[in-house]
């Protein structure tokens, strides 16, 4: 079975700005590094500091991760959402969890 590469051009715009929030968010920790986005067949993958960090599928939605290879199942919100702020999606931790 062969899988075809997501075309992830709608977020292409988009994701240099998301990581320079992010590395905004993070400048106040002790040792910051930078976020970099590895881009996957299914989703891009936010790493930072040699960890996944969180998953981008190619509509925007923002997972968090199950492991370092794949994301967790549930979308925990959108970059294309009209409320979307990193401040509500991300944490300086990580990807917000689910409420309910």
């Amino acid at each position: 079975m062969k899988h075809e590469q997501a075309d992830f051009s709608k977020i292409e715009a988009i994701l240099p700005q998301v990581i320079a929030a992010l590395d905004e968010l993070k400048s106040t920790l002790t040792h910051p590094k930078k976020h970099e986005a590895h881009r996957g067949k299914k989703y891009i993958k936010i790493v930072h500091d040699g960890a996944a960090y969180a998953f981008l599928d190619a509509e925007g939605n923002i997972y968090k991760p199950a492991s370092w290879a794949s994301p967790a199942k549930h979308v925990r919100g959108s970059i294309f959402d009209p409320n979307f702020s990193v401040g509500k999606a991300f944490g300086k931790y990580g990807v917000a969890t689910l409420r309910g």
